[in-house]
C-alpha cells in the first residue's frame, strides 16, 4: 500500500490529538481530585457514587432532624420540670392553707401567690421552642392554653375547649351548673383531640415522637394543678365542699338515605363534611349502593375526621346517624344533595356515676349489680374469686375488662380522672341502676333502697374539700409529671445514640465515596508526567515527518 505524506500527517495529528485529549483528563483528574468527571468515564462506579452521596445526604439530614429533636425535648423538659415545681409549692401551700391559725393577711398572702401560680400554669403551658408552641399538638402557631372567664368562675381552655370544665365551688345552683355542663360551648376536650402526635424522621422508617401528646398531661399535669389551686382558694375563703360535674356529649345528625344517590358506579360521587373551619370531601369506591362502612373507612382515613371520633352507621330504618366529638355540617353536593344538611346538634349520654374508690374490691362484693335498660334487667356477674386493686392502673383496667363484658350491648364503663366510676348507656337513651349491696359496694349509693339509680344527662358529685385527697391528687400530678420527664430523658438517650449510629455511618460513608470517586494523586501525577513526554516525542517525531516546503526555504 503506497503511504502518502498527506497520510503520515493526519495519522501523526490523530496522535497527538489522542495524547493531548489524555493529558488533559489526568490534569482534570488532578486539579479536582476526583476519579471520574462524567458518568460516561465508569457508568457503573458512577451508579455507586449517586447511591453513596445519596445515603450521605440523607444521613446528614436525619442527624440534623436528631437536632431538632433533642433541642425540642430539652425546652419539653424544662417547661416539666418548672411544672413540676409548681405542683411542690403548691403542695406547700395546701398544708399551709389547711391550718386553721392562718390570719386574713396570711390567708391574703397565699391568695395572691395562687393567682400568680395560676398564670404560671399557663405560661409554662404556652412554652415555645423556635416560635412554636411545643404542647399544642399540630396548631404549634396558637398559643394552646387560656383563661377563660365563665358563669362557673374561670376555667382553663386548651386549644379552645375546656379541660375538665366540670369542677366548680359551691355557692352555684346545681341547674345552672347542669346547664352549663351541657352547653355544646363548653364541650370538653377529648383523648383523641388532645393526642397530636409530632413525629421526626430519624432513619429509613424509623420516626420518633418528640412531642408530649397524652391527654393526661393536661387533666393530671395543667388540668390536674389549676383545679388543686382552685380548690384551695375555696378553702381559704372558707368553703368546705367542692363540686363536680360529669357529662358525656356528641354532636349527631341525621341523613335519610331516601334523599341520597347512592349509586357511585361512575365515582363522581362525594361525601362533604365541614368541621372546625374546613370543608373535608372524601374518595368514596366506584360502587353500587355506597354504604355506611364504605363512608366509614374514608372518614378514617382522614386523620382530622377520626381524631374528632367521626362515626357514621346505618340505623336500619332507611337513615344515615352520623356522630362526632366536633361540631359539623353535612354539606352540599353529598350523595347527590344539593343543600347543606341541618349543623348537627347536641346528643347526651345517660350516666351514672360513683364517688371516689380506692383500696381492693372483690368480685363478691360488687357481683349482682343490676341494670335496666328498659326492656331487661341485666344482672352483672365477675368472674369468681378476682379481686381489683382501684389504687393502681392495672387494677382499674382489669375491672374496667371485667365489668364490661357483663354490661349491655351500647353501655361502656370507665374511671374518671378522680378516680370515680361512670357508666355510660346510648346517646339519647336511658337507663336505671338497682340500688342494692353491689351498687354500695361500688360508691353509686349510700344506702340500698327500693328506688333505683336513674341515670341522668349529668352527674354533679359534691366532696369534702379534704387535705389529705388534696395532696393525693398533687402527688398524681406529681407522679405523671415525673413519669413524663423519665420518658423524656429514656428518648433523649435513644437519640443520642442515633446521632452517634450516625455520625460512624456518615464517615464510613464518605470513606467508601473516597475509594469510589477520588483519585490516587501520585499515581495521577506519574501518569501525567508520562503522557507529557510522550507528547513532546510525538512532536519531535511529528517535525521530521512534516517536510520543509519551498515556502519554509523562502522564509
Amino acid at each position: 500500500m503506497r503511504i502518502t505524506n498527506s497520510m503520515m500527517i493526519n495519522t501523526m495529528m490523530r496522535n497527538l490529538n489522542k495524547s493531548y485529549t489524555r493529558m488533559d483528563k489526568l490534569y482534570q483528574q488532578a486539579a479536582t481530585g476526583k476519579r471520574i468527571q462524567v458518568a460516561s468515564d465508569d457508568p457503573v462506579a458512577m451508579a455507586r457514587i449517586l447511591t453513596i452521596s445519596s445515603e450521605i445526604s440523607a444521613s446528614e439530614q436525619y442527624k440534623k432532624n436528631i437536632d431538632t429533636a433533642l433541642s425540642w425535648m430539652e425546652t419539653t423538659e424544662t417547661a416539666l420540670t418548672q411544672l413540676k415545681d409548681v405542683i411542690q409549692r403548691v403542695r406547700e401551700l395546701t398544708v399551709r392553707g389547711a391550718t386553721g391559725s392562718l390570719s386574713d393577711t396570711d390567708k391574703a398572702a397565699i391568695q395572691a401567690e395562687i393567682s400568680q401560680l395560676k398564670e404560671q400554669v399557663v405560661a409554662i403551658g404556652n412554652a415555645t421552642h423556635t416560635g412554636r408552641y411545643i404542647f399544642a399538638g399540630y396548631q404549634t402557631d396558637v398559643a394552646p392554653f387560656k383563661l377563660v372567664e365563665t358563669e362557673m368562675g374561670t376555667k382553663l381552655t386548651y386549644n379552645g375547649k375546656m379541660i375538665s370544665p366540670g369542677g366548680i365551688a359551691l355557692g352555684v345552683d346545681a341547674a345552672d351548673f347542669a346547664a352549663f355542663l351541657e352547653n355544646p360551648d363548653n364541650i370538653e376536650t377529648t383523648y383523641a383531640q388532645a393526642a397530636d402526635a409530632m413525629r421526626i424522621e430519624i432513619g429509613m422508617s424509623n420516626l420518633v415522637t418528640v412531642n408530649i401528646t397524652g391527654p393526661e398531661l393536661f387533666e393530671k399535669g395543667f388540668g390536674g394543678i389549676f383545679e388543686s389551686l382552685t380548690k384551695l382558694e375555696n378553702v381559704l375563703l372558707g368553703q368546705e365542699e367542692y363540686m363536680h360535674g360529669f357529662v358525656d356529649m356528641k354532636f349527631s345528625t341525621t341523613l335519610p338515605t331516601s334523599g341520597l344517590d347512592l349509586d357511585n358506579s361512575d365515582g363522581t360521587k362525594t361525601f362533604n363534611i365541614e368541621m372546625g373551619g374546613g370543608v373535608f370531601q372524601l374518595n368514596l369506591p366506584n360502587k353500587n349502593p355506597i354504604e355506611a362502612e364504605d363512608i366509614q373507612k374514608a372518614i378514617d382515613a382522614n386523620e382530622y375526621l377520626k381524631k374528632n371520633g367521626v362515626k357514621i352507621v346505618d340505623d336500619g330504618a332507611n337513615n344515615f346517624i352520623i356522630t362526632a366529638d366536633e361540631k359539623f355540617t353535612i354539606k352540599a353536593g353529598t350523595l347527590g344533595t344539593t343543600t347543606d344538611a341541618t349543623p348537627a346538634g347536641a346528643v347526651l349520654a345517660p350516666l351514672v356515676v360513683s364517688d371516689r374508690l380506692s383500696g381492693t374490691v372483690s368480685a363478691s362484693d360488687i357481683s349482682g349489680l343490676e341494670i335496666d335498660d328498659g326492656t331487661t334487667l341485666h344482672t352483672i356477674t365477675l368472674p369468681a374469686g378476682a379481686t381489683y386493686n382501684l389504687d393502681t392502673l392495672s387494677g382499674r383496667n382489669a375491672f374496667i375488662k371485667d365489668l364490661q363484658n357483663g354490661l349491655p350491648a351500647g353501655m361502656k364503663a370507665s374511671f374518671t380522672e378522680d378516680n370515680r366510676l361512670m357508666i355510660t348507656g346510648e346517646y339519647g337513651s336511658s337507663f336505671e341502676m338497682t340500688a342494692n349491696t353491689a351498687a354500695v359496694a361500688l360508691g353509686f349509693t349510700d344506702t340500698t333502697s327500693a328506688t333505683p339509680i336513674a341515670s341522668a344527662t349529668s352527674v354533679i358529685k359534691t366532696e369534702k374539700l379534704d387535705t389529705s385527697a388534696m395532696l393525693d391528687d398533687l402527688d398524681k400530678n406529681l407522679e405523671n409529671i415525673l413519669g413524663k420527664l423519665s420518658g423524656i430523658g429514656a428518648k433523649t438517650n435513644r437519640l443520642e445514640l442515633d446521632q452517634s449510629r450516625l455520625e460512624d455511618t456518615i464517615i464510613n460513608l464518605k470513606k467508601l465515596l473516597s475509594k469510589a470517586e477520588d483519585v490516587d494523586m501520585a499515581e495521577t501525577i506519574m501518569n501525567f508526567k508520562m503522557e507529557e513526554n510522550v507528547y513532546r516525542s510525538a512532536l519531535s517525531v511529528g517535525a521530521r515527518i512534516i517536510q520543509p516546503t519551498l515556502l519554509d526555504f523562502l522564509r
